[in-house]
């Protein structure tokens, strides 16, 4: 084999195995102060709007074998307060929170195809399985999106008054960037 092809050879097994090697290094932490962010973007029949979960309202927890990314939606903020008073009474009362759980495994497998299975949880809600796309794990920094639906986490519809029809429709998409150290 000529020079050049190992050498092409040598730089796409080491752009695969070296995340898997960063991955395996120990547990997952997130950098607090970094700008850690959850986009959750829905959709109503008036508006769009993006719920934001900044770096104070997003939790990281590593068992080990599993990985918690949690967001406390108290702490999430859509750019209206009048929506955020509705969303935290209507969807995130009672310290409701949103939890992402993915294993150690399936994010080893996920990093070298770009997609990791993992599931999704509301409250006391079941999980739903969810596929998330475009995973990247460099320079500290996990990247992320999935798409799934409001009613696959059994999530309460947000409803603003005076509005009688339905308020929003059922997709949701999430993306996410979040600081981590191991």
């Amino acid at each position: 084999m000529m020079l050049k092809n190992r050498l092409t050879a040598l730089v796409a097994v080491a752009a695969i195995a070296v995340p898997a090697v960063v991955y395996a290094a120990g547990k997952f932490s997130k950098v607090s102060g970094k700008g850690s962010v959850v986009n959750i973007t829905g959709h109503a029949p008036a508006v769009n709007f993006t719920a934001v979960a900044s770096d104070d309202a997003i939790t990281v927890e590593d068992d080990g074998t599993t990985i918690k990314v949690s967001i406390n939606g108290h702490k999430m903020k859509t750019g209206s307060d009048l929506r955020d008073e509705h969303m935290r009474g209507q969807v995130f009362a009672k310290g409701k929170t949103v939890a992402l759980s993915v294993t150690h495994a399936d994010l080893d497998a996920g990093l070298k195809s770009g997609k990791v299975k993992g599931s999704l949880k509301f409250s006391d809600k079941p999980p739903a399985s969810i596929t998330i796309e475009g995973v990247t794990l460099k320079d500290g920094v996990v990247k992320g999106k999935f798409a799934t639906k409001r009613s696959a986490l059994q999530i309460p519809e947000a409803c603003m008054p005076p509005i009688k029809a339905p308020c929003t429709k059922d997709e949701l998409e999430v993306e996410a960037t979040i600081y981590v150290s191991q």
